[in-house]
């Protein structure tokens, strides 16, 4: 096997593991936690130090207590559910809810001890004041629209049933409801923000009519490094924009530790590969052509094509201007086709021959022309 396509086949494999690695990380946070619903809190109780929030549209519930007296948030059977104050944060394990709130549309097997009437199993959760959690509650429990909003997809409108949720919680001793409404969204057109890439993304064709240095070329072939550096400019400038994606990773959504350094992981190493075929694409030679054109790949899987829902949602889970983040995943999808498109190209014309090693044990068995000539005479 060539060395070229057994680096493709090394490629195609590593995608493959971080695209299945990255679908449970971008399920939750990131801009790529991406949505039409926008569940909003529009009653709470006047409590001094109590906060109440929505994240990621409608994905996560969030709650801050900063008094001295404990906040006891009810589960879907009244039951005590989560209690955050001065002590951290702690979930009782015999509530059905904290197994329930672990699929956004509830489809667990509840574990035997899972029961609204049995005395609270408290576990600690973490030492913060704040805590956030899916409640199903604040969002629509279907995959599909509900039939109301299908007939005018393209209206903003309140979600039929969802006027008014309710979350019930307990201040000390006192009972409360903090209440809310579910809004529909309809998502701009992708087409002017994939348009709007292209256009970004265009400076990496600058070097198409250059000609490739094919003196010498050695063993990595020869050089066309005015072709090569255009492309790994816009290559490394788009990888060097999704650095930004690593603080949606952990910013943007309040989540757990592990959950908010898997995907910041994830974005660095998919932002990183995309700076190295940079760094090696500036060289120009066949190999760094291959290597560019690699990291354009990942790049445009791991920072565009995971991240699709962004160009087809109203809501995003990003700290920066929606436009920006669009923008930002329209050219790390449109610059794979451009440069990887490039390096594609390059790299064929480059590409070094590879000496027949049994061409001169041929010749030999077949003997001198003259030899061969007079054999066939006589």
């Amino acid at each position: 096997m060539r060395p070229a396509r057994h680096a493709a086949v090394v490629l195609v494999a590593l995608t493959g593991a971080l695209i299945t690695l990255a679908g449970p990380a971008h399920a939750h946070g990131r801009a790529t936690d991406a949505t039409n619903y926008d569940s909003t809190v529009t009653e709470a109780p006047a409590l001094e130090g109590v906060e109440w929030a929505v994240y990621g549209g409608d994905a996560l519930l969030s709650v801050t207590n900063t008094t001295d007296t404990a906040l006891t948030v009810f589960g879907y059977d009244g039951e005590p559910y989560l209690r955050i104050g001065p002590d951290g944060v702690w979930r009782n394990q015999r509530s059905p809810a904290a197994y329930l709130n672990e699929d956004r549309y509830g489809q667990v097997t509840l574990p035997p001890d899972a029961d609204a009437d049995a005395p609270p199993d408290w576990d600690r959760v973490s030492d913060q004041a704040s805590h956030a959690w899916h409640d199903h509650r604040i969002h629509f429990m279907a995959p599909r629209r509900p039939a109301a909003i299908d007939e005018n997809p393209d209206v903003e409108q309140v979600v039929p049933g969802y006027e008014r949720w309710e979350v019930p919680f307990a201040h000390g001793e006192t009972e409360y409801v903090v209440a809310g409404e579910l809004s529909w969204v309809p998502a701009p057109s992708p087409w002017p923000w994939l348009a709007a890439g292209a256009v970004l993304v265009l400076p990496a064709l600058a070097g198409a009519k250059t000609h490739p240095r094919l003196e010498a070329p050695g063993p990595e072939g020869g050089r066309w490094p005015g072709l090569a550096r255009p492309a790994a400019v816009v290559l490394g400038v788009v990888a060097a924009a999704n650095v930004s994606r690593i603080i949606d990773d952990v910013v943007a959504v309040p989540l757990p530790a592990t959950e908010t350094a898997l995907a910041a992981a994830l974005t660095t190493l998919f932002t990183a590969a995309g700076g190295y075929g940079a760094w090696r694409g500036w060289r120009g030679t066949h190999a760094d052509l291959f290597a560019m054109g690699a990291g354009g790949v990942l790049l445009g899987v791991g920072q565009g094509l995971v991240s699709l829902p962004v160009l087809t949602s109203s809501q995003l889970a990003t700290v920066f201007a929606d436009a920006f983040a669009r923008a930002l995943v329209a050219a790390s999808l449109a610059q794979t086709l451009v440069v990887v498109g490039v390096a594609w190209w390059g790299s064929r014309r480059l590409r070094p021959t590879v000496p027949d090693a049994r061409a001169g044990e041929r010749a030999a068995a077949a003997g001198p022309p003259d030899a061969a000539l007079g054999a066939s005479s006589g």
